[in-house]
């Protein structure tokens, strides 16, 4: 069953990117998370697209190496990451489908809470979240440290 909150976002586009800017988080981090819900990381998916890579085996995914890296692989659907969303939805004691499109996996977590306070608190850890798993990934990338 989908809330009359979670219905309004999902007809309503630029909904989702208001409840982004008005959560209070630092803004690289909005803006990070706009450029998720707009498919505009520069995941390897992308690279490989714009031939900044060439080979499609560099643009694997860099946590499992089994996937080409794409936003919704990357940040929802890898192993690894799937592994840290089971952890946060533990944590906030609550039970959620896993779904790779980023806009509606945002939209589950402000469904949770009862308040606006509490909704915008768990958008604020969705954000957290997302933002971890890309930086830990740039570490794996750039620096070759381990994804855990």
């Amino acid at each position: 069953m989908v809330s009359s909150t979670m219905e309004q976002y999902l007809l309503e586009p630029d909904s989702v990117f208001q409840w982004i800017w008005a959560t209070q988080v630092p803004s690289n981090i909005k803006a990070f998370v706009w450029r998720a819900m707009l498919g505009r990381l520069q995941t390897r998916d992308n690279l490989l697209r714009r031939q900044i890579l060439r080979d499609v085996d560099d643009a694997k995914c860099a946590f499992c190496r089994l996937e080409v890296e794409t936003c919704s692989h990357l940040l929802f659907t890898c192993s690894e990451s799937m592994a840290i969303w089971y952890e946060c939805f533990a944590w906030l004691g609550v039970s959620i489908a896993q779904v790779a499109d980023p806009r509606i996996h945002l939209l589950q977590f402000p469904v949770i809470g009862i308040s606006k306070s509490q909704k915008l608190a768990e958008t604020a850890i969705w954000m957290a979240t997302v933002w971890s798993i890309w930086c830990v990934r740039n570490r794996v990338i750039f620096s070759g440290g381990g994804a855990r």
